[in-house]
């Protein structure tokens, strides 16, 4: 199986911030996401806040990766045009708010998910 290194899927979001002004973008996080299976067996979402425009985050940055347990979550989608999707922990209330930059990405990153969580044993 894959590790932390090696990523099953992989890409740049925005995350949604936790508070924000009423007419203000609350998604303004871009964060480098990565889908990769532990040795546990169990695919875990990477979420990493980069400094650097493009490309992988720097060394120093994957240290402080936020991992969510994607058997653990509920991905969800509002709608088929929209390019937002959020994953809620279903025993706590941890909610994840990502948007990808188009709608077909966004497709792609839900695609991947459920792959993601039928992989998980």
């Amino acid at each position: 199986m894959a590790t932390a290194d090696e990523p099953l899927f992989e890409g740049r979001l925005w995350r949604k911030k936790p508070k924000h002004g009423r007419f203000e973008d609350a998604y303004t996080i871009r964060v480098h996401c990565w889908i990769a299976a532990a040795q546990d067996g169990v695919c875990r979402l990477y979420l990493c806040p980069s400094a650097a425009k493009a490309g992988p985050p720097a060394a120093h940055e994957l240290a402080g990766a936020e991992r969510l347990g994607l058997s653990a979550c509920v991905v969800t989608r509002k709608h088929s045009r929209s390019r937002k999707f959020m994953l809620r922990e279903r025993d706590g209330d941890l909610d994840v708010r990502l948007r990808a930059d188009t709608a077909t990405e966004c497709v792609k990153w839900l695609m991947h998910l459920k792959q993601a969580q039928d992989l998980t044993f």
